[in-house]
């Protein structure tokens, strides 16, 4: 788990964690981590390996990094703010301005939660929404592709997530 734009740093009093978090995520986190490294956190409690990614302080009161990583159900949006989501909009066209003047958009859709849910609504959400090309193998075997390769979808969804500026609620991360 990456810092967040400085999201460890922004604090919550009075939200503890255990009212917000999905514990399920951080006992698969901590799983996750002591798979692969060597069992690193397997001598601490659920709570200082919190304390130790900072997503909680001393008091268990949460972080912003806490809440988008960990958060549960709608408590990203309800602890900062309903903007701190990712904003999905499909144009008729190459362009926000199609020939039709009337219509503004073809399909629109915010996608909420913490950043895990975030990131895979919209990236299925966003792939529902691209052609899908074919092409013959070698060996006869037909091959279904996106036109816009995954990996480059998946690296720009990421780096909107890792760099946008949590210590402002005015605008959410815009996809067009």
């Amino acid at each position: 788990i990456a810092a967040l734009g400085g999201a460890e740093t922004i604090e919550y009093n009075g939200v503890h964690y255990l009212d917000c978090f999905d514990m399920q995520l951080v006992k698969n986190y901590i799983q996750l981590v002591n798979h692969k490294r060597n069992n690193v956190y397997n001598e601490l409690s659920e709570e200082d390996v919190l304390k130790k990614l900072r997503a909680i302080k001393a008091t268990g009161d949460t972080t912003l990094f806490g809440i988008l990583v960990f958060g549960k159900g709608q408590t990203t949006q309800e602890v900062t703010a309903p903007t701190v989501n990712i904003a999905v909009t499909q144009y008729p066209g190459d362009t926000k301005v199609g020939e039709d003047l009337t219509q503004t958009h073809l399909d629109n859709r915010e996608f909420n939660g913490n950043i895990i849910e975030q990131f895979n609504l919209a990236m299925d959400f966003i792939k529902s929404k691209l052609p899908i090309s074919g092409r013959v193998e070698p060996g006869g075997h037909r091959k279904d592709y996106l036109v816009v390769p995954e990996i480059a979808l998946r690296e720009a969804l990421a780096n909107a997530l890792a760099h946008r500026d949590y210590s402002t609620y005015s605008s959410c991360i815009q996809v067009d």
